[in-house]
């Protein structure tokens, strides 16, 4: 990125939290320290961090200066609260009342991009979700994973719209 004066953007993803710290391998210290040894934790570094769960989301906010993004999937939920019992589900966490509370600990949302773009059975596009619409008051962005360019069968008119 210097040789070309490009800023180049990391998106690390923190995977299986829950099990690792089972194991007694915490990802989130050496993760806030490997930021801080690369003068990388601070709000305007090009760093978004971003796990599928909830409690390690939680902590990272805690210890990294950085955006923090809830990564939310088409189906199912985040691991950490299922191990605990709890029944909230991936769509649970991009209703309003679950954005609003994302938004107490995370910056942003990424979602799958049929939380975004639903198809129905014949694999049309359906209407924008709220998320997408920018329905959602929340102060929080909204951003699909994985839509590529183009946007692999998907109308061009749709875009997403960030709330913050």
């Amino acid at each position: 990125g210097r040789r070309r004066h490009v800023r180049i953007g990391v998106y690390p993803e923190t995977k299986h939290p829950t099990y690792f710290d089972s194991i007694g391998l915490s990802l989130e210290e050496p993760l806030a320290a490997a930021l801080c040894r690369h003068h990388l934790d601070r709000p305007n570094a090009p760093v978004f961090v971003q796990p599928f769960e909830t409690a390690n989301l939680r902590e990272l906010d805690t210890l990294v200066r950085v955006p923090v993004v809830q990564l939310v999937d088409a189906s199912g939920a985040p691991y950490d609260l299922v191990a605990a019992g709890e029944t909230t589900t991936y769509r649970d966490l991009v209703t309003p009342a679950g954005l609003r509370e994302v938004a107490t600990y995370a910056e942003g949302v990424g979602t799958n991009k049929d939380l975004v773009l639903p198809r129905d059975a014949a694999g049309a596009v359906g209407a924008p979700s709220p998320v997408a619409k920018g329905d959602v008051r929340a102060e929080i962005f909204a951003s699909p994973l994985s839509l590529g360019c183009p946007l692999a069968g998907y109308s061009s008119g749709i875009r997403i719209q960030a709330t913050r």
